[in-house]
Parts: structure tokens; sequence; C-alpha cells
């Protein structure tokens, strides 16, 4: 009577004859299996390995036979089913703060340029207000009355100031009478951003309007 037993083995560094010794030696101590790896690592990413169906007579004789080899292949399939390796993951780390540190500032200095664009067209809206109520009024107006002209379009009202964004409009002086608004005025525009740059600009009733800051 015949048994068949298949073993997988290596081919390098180790030889056939070296993996179906140790698998013989499994059988006769009685711990064969229909499917035995000869007890060494196993790694194939690095070498090839053979399926040998080994065909056994009650007198010791053995008949090998080669089935199939497992290529390259299986291990390239294996070792894209990995996890990132440490390496690879601070590479991406890396990568992303090179990305970081680049368009957050390109991004910061978007939307000031927006800010200030934003800005600018208030203060051109005050300046064309302001005509218009000198023509029915001998004087210019405070912020307050502009707002309620425009129906609170400047900004937000906070006392004598008006708060648009990150910006504060602002009379100068603060709180002017009828007499020095029948003459002139001036109207600031200051950016405060907690550590960003100050910007800050004049409006006059000449409707020139001036970057004082930075």
């Amino acid at each position: 009577m015949i048994s068949q037993h298949l073993f997988l083995c290596p081919l390098e560094p180790f030889s056939f004859g070296t993996c179906l010794a140790k698998s013989y030696s499994a059988i006769v101590a009685g711990r064969s299996r229909k499917f035995d790896i000869s007890p060494i690592n196993i790694d194939l990413r690095s070498v090839y390995y053979v399926i040998y169906r080994v065909e056994m007579s009650k007198n010791g004789a053995t008949n090998c036979h080669k089935l199939v080899d497992i290529s390259r292949k299986v291990a390239m399939k294996v070792q894209k089913n990995a996890g990132f390796s440490l390496i690879e993951l601070l590479l991406v780390v890396a990568i992303v703060g090179i990305i970081a540190a680049l368009a957050v500032p390109a991004l910061q200095k978007g939307i000031r340029s927006a800010e200030n664009g934003t800005t600018f067209a208030t203060m051109r809206t005050i300046s064309s207000t302001q005509v218009s109520f000198f023509s029915q009024n001998n004087r210019f107006g405070r912020l307050t009355e502009l707002q309620q002209i425009l129906s609170n379009g400047l900004g937000t009202t906070t006392g004598e100031k008006v708060i648009r964004g990150n910006y504060t409009f602002e009379m100068n002086p603060a709180a002017p009478d009828d007499t020095e608004l029948s003459k002139e005025y001036t109207i600031t525009a200051t950016r405060s951003g907690g550590a960003d740059t100050v910007y800050k600009y004049e409006l006059t009733h000449t409707g020139e309007i001036v970057q004082i800051l930075p």
C-alpha cells in the first residue's frame, strides 16, 4: 500500500532533501499531516517554495513529484496586503507638514486680501453716502446716522463704532459735533487680527482712501 503526503519546501537556502528528511521524521514519529510544512522560518518575500507530493510504500521507498511552484507573484501579493511601515507613515506626515507650511500662509494671505477688498468697498459706500447726506443736511453724517440710512448695511453698530468682519470703523474724532462735520470728516478702518499684521485705512471728506498701516 502506498501513502501520499504533500510537503511545502523552500528552494533556498534549504534543499528538498533537508525538507523531506524533516517531514519524513515527522511521519515516522506518527505526526504526519495531509499538508505538512517543514519546521523552518517561511518568508515568501525572499525565497521560492515548491509543493511536492511524496509517495511512500510500506518498505520505506519514496517517490517525489513536484506539483507547483509558488512564484514571487504570490510574494508580492502578500507584501501588498501588509500595512504601512513606520518610515512610510513618517514620510506621509512630513509631506503633509510641508504642504501645510506652504498652503496655510497662502490661504491667510488670500483671506486678508478678500477682507481688504471688502473694506475698500465699504469705505466707498460711506463716501458716496456722505455726499448725499451733506446735500440734504449741510454737514456730513456720523457713522450711526449712515447706518440708519443704509439699514445697518455697513456692519454691526457698537456705540459710535461699526464692526464688519475683523475691521472696526470709527470717526476721528470719535464724536465730532455738527460744526466739525459741516467742514470735514475722517473715518478709519482698523483690522485687529490677534498676532496678524494690523491694517489701517483712512477715508476723508475728499473721498480719498489712504492706507496708514502697515
